[in-house]
């Protein structure tokens, strides 16, 4: 019985081990909300944004023409977590793009 979620916390980390080569976006979007609680959370911005089902949202995780293999590329504007339902359900997709190939080989 009860209600069960899954919360997943973003962590914007440098990748040692991939060479990105390019600028990723992430983009989310909302398909039900939570009754309350469940928003995404940016400290460095000091914003809590609730979204409902039908929105989307779209950032840049790394700073411009960076290739994400130096720490100083992270965009810590857009390190978010998100947060749990407090009441009822969230579903969200995510999607993460990358401009140019995100892997060799």
């Amino acid at each position: 019985g009860g209600n069960r979620y899954i919360t997943v916390i973003v962590y914007l980390e440098v990748l040692q081990s991939v060479a990105c080569n390019s600028e990723t976006l992430t983009f989310t979007f909302s398909m039900k909300a939570a009754l309350e609680g469940g928003e995404t959370h940016f400290p460095e911005l000091g914003l809590k944004l609730t979204a409902q089902p039908g929105d989307a949202l779209m950032f840049y995780n790394l700073k411009e023409h960076c290739s994400g293999t130096d720490p100083d590329c992270v965009e810590k504007k857009t390190i978010h977590a998100a947060l749990p339902p407090v009441r009822g359900e969230k579903w969200v997709a995510v999607k993460w793009i990358h401009e140019k190939p995100y892997q060799k080989g």
